[in-house]
C-alpha cells in the first residue's frame, strides 16, 4: 500500500525517521532554537517541581495549597505569553 499506515513498525519509524534525516541539513541556527527551548522546557518543569516542594516544606503550604499555587503561577506565565 502506498500513502498510509501498513500496520508494520516499519513504517512508523519511518515517519520519525524522515523529519530527524531532514533536520540534519537544518541550518546551525534552527538547531540552536531548539536546543534553548529544550532547555527553556527543562527548567519550567524542574522550577515547577521546586516551587511547590518548596512551598511545602518550606513554608508549611498543604499539598492542595501549594498546587493551587502552582496553578495560578502557571496561569500567570501562561497569560503573560499569551499578552
Amino acid at each position: 500500500k502506498k500513502g498510509g499506515h501498513q500496520g508494520t513498525g516499519d513504517t512508523m519509524w519511518e515517519s520519525v525517521r524522515r523529519p530527524l534525516r531532514l533536520l540534519n541539513t537544518a541550518p546551525r541556527e534552527l538547531w540552536l532554537v531548539y536546543v534553548l527551548k529544550a532547555l527553556d522546557s527543562y527548567g519550567y518543569f524542574a522550577l515547577s517541581e521546586v516551587f511547590t516542594m518548596l512551598l511545602s516544606n518550606e513554608f508549611g503550604l498543604s499539598d492542595v495549597r501549594a498546587g493551587a499555587y502552582y496553578g495560578l503561577w502557571g496561569m500567570a506565565i501562561t497569560l503573560y505569553g499569551v499578552l
